[in-house]
Parts: C-alpha cells; structure tokens; sequence
C-alpha cells in the first residue's frame, strides 16, 4: 500500500478521454484503474488555418548576417534594441535606417521585424538576431532575397 496526495491526471487522444483520480487516502496502486470518462465517437476535429496571401514589394538581394546580445555584437548585453523593444529570436532583426521600425521584412521564408539598427548595417544587409554568440558565429553570412510585407 502507498499513501497518495490529492492528484488528478487527464489523458486526451483522439479516441478517448480518461482521468486517473487519486485521494489522500491509502490506496493500493496496483487496484487504481482508469476511469472512462467520455468515449468520442467521432475524431478531434482539426482547426485548419486559412492559407492567406501576403502582399509583399521585392527589395533585392540582401547580404545576411547573424548577431547576438554580447558585448562582442552589439557593445552591451541588456538585449534591448534601438527601437526599445527586447530582442526576440525568430523576430528581431537589424535593419538601415531606410526601414522604420515594426517594418516586416520576409527573409528565406520566415517573416522578420525591424526592431534594431547597427553601425556596419547599411546599404543591402541586413542582421537577424541570434540567441547565443555560437549561433550567431555558426550561421555565418548569407545572400537572401528580400521582401517588404505591405499587407
């Protein structure tokens, strides 16, 4: 015989919905079986996500680079960008002064926000943040196709 807390765990797949219940009294593990809560019939339904057309204005071809929050990249480690937003991965790049802030920019198919500037970011490149320097180092330089969303 163990002595169990209060706990209650709830299994969901497609075909069944079950809940383990266990009280504060001795109970013994072995005897503690599933209750079948509901049966579903039928599948989970599957929320589809409408397919939406992005308008977009073709910039050129932009030479890529990578940086981080550290010192060696950016001259101080608070991860805030010159728009005063948090650096963000996945979001946050470096773009010219051309670009004003909050401009979305797709880059090899992934949509960007232009929420930092920098001194060697000029002309045609652009810099996407990393979250470590190793990355950052890692991903090198590319040459993407840039796309301003105009949505």
């Amino acid at each position: 015989m163990q002595k169990l807390l209060s706990f209650i765990f709830i299994l969901y797949s497609t075909a069944v919905l079950t809940s383990l219940v266990f009280t504060s009294r001795e109970l013994d593990v072995e005897k503690v079986v599933p209750i079948i809560i509901e049966e579903v019939q039928e599948e989970a339904p599957i929320i589809e996500e409408e397919e939406k057309e992005i308008e977009s204005k073709y910039l050129g071809e932009y030479k890529i680079t990578y940086y981080c929050a550290c010192m060696k990249c950016c001259g101080k480690t608070n991860g805030i960008t010159a728009s005063g937003k948090k650096v963000e991965a996945g979001v946050t790049v470096a773009a010219p002064k051309e670009f004003p802030f909050g401009t979305k920019l797709l880059i090899n198919g992934h949509i960007y926000t232009v929420q930092d500037r920098g001194g060697a970011i000029k002309n045609k490149r652009i810099d996407i943040y990393c979250e470590t320097h190793e990355e950052a180092l890692k991903n090198g330089v590319d040459y993407y196709d840039v796309y301003e969303i105009t949505e």
